[in-house]
């Protein structure tokens, strides 16, 4: 019985996972210009990849509609297919309520993957990261 309830409890507690509410907006070419590739729904600490999708990409929106429960957001890309190689990073701070929106564009070549986070770390461009993480696939699409 108690085994039961264990399983039961733990199943509930891995169907809460904390999704973000920010959409995340990439685009082929610097300042937001060319095509975009629209996400949602994604999990924090993920790494979240397409392949060659991303090569094109230049840049990005992030938007906040979480305040305050998630004022910290960072956001990371890397030229690498599991989050690792070069990279580029920044993270903010929510400071009232209302959307908050934040754009940046890469120094590197090309993008392929990525991780959101939900706290705030150092801005970083053209990081060097070895290790690989494991992968999914976003849910996104070219708009």
């Amino acid at each position: 019985m108690f085994k039961s309830i264990l399983l039961v409890g733990l199943a509930l507690a891995a169907s809460l996972v904390v999704k973000a509410k920010p959409d995340i907006v990439f685009a082929t070419g610097n300042y937001m210009q060319g095509y975009y590739y629209r996400c949602e729904e994604l999990d924090y600490q993920v790494c979240y990849t397409w392949g060659s999708l991303l090569f094109n990409v230049k840049s990005f929106t992030f938007t906040n509609y979480d305040f305050p429960d998630h004022k910290d957001f960072s956001i990371t890309v890397y030229d690498g297919p599991s989050c690792n190689n070069y990279y580029d990073r920044w993270s903010f701070k929510q400071s009232d309520d209302g959307k908050d929106t934040i754009a940046g564009w890469f120094s590197l070549p090309g993008v392929y993957s990525f991780k959101i986070a939900n706290f705030m770390t150092s801005e970083v461009h053209h990081g060097k990261i070895g290790m690989a993480d494991s992968t999914r696939n976003p849910h996104c699409w070219c708009e």
